[in-house]
């Protein structure tokens, strides 16, 4: 879904010119499955679907490829001051011209964007 975007935009010249690099990662490559299962009802009820944390977990772990996944003890890990992830929500803040300056600074941003009901919670925390 993403891919049309990058590929037809500014972002498209920055990536030619050498400016940014983008990766895409498919959460269904992490899913529990052989159905290609990355989402789960809430635990607490309520409707939709939430994103699962394992497959939230393997993804981030691939896309940073510093982190261990045998270890559960790899989310006590501080994040570097230059790199952040962002999980998008609707309920969050609104992405503004500041916010897009204060990330160009970064040296690596990984963006967690679904079209769910939301994350489970206990990845959000992390």
């Amino acid at each position: 879904m993403i891919e049309g975007f990058i590929q037809n935009s500014i972002i498209k010249r920055a990536q030619t010119k050498g400016v940014v690099e983008i990766n895409i990662v498919n959460l269904r490559d992490f899913a529990r499955d052989s159905y290609g299962t990355v989402d789960e009802r809430p635990y607490g009820g309520g409707a939709g679907m939430v994103l699962c944390v394992d497959v939230l977990k393997k993804a981030l772990s691939f896309a940073t490829n510093d982190l261990d996944q045998r270890s559960i003890a790899l989310w006590a890990k501080p994040p570097a001051p230059d790199k952040k992830v962002i999980l998008t929500s609707a309920r969050g803040t609104p992405f503004s011209q500041n916010k897009a300056q204060e990330f160009s600074k970064l040296k690596e941003l990984i963006i967690f964007a679904g079209h769910y009901e939301g994350f489970d919670e206990r990845f959000s925390d992390y």
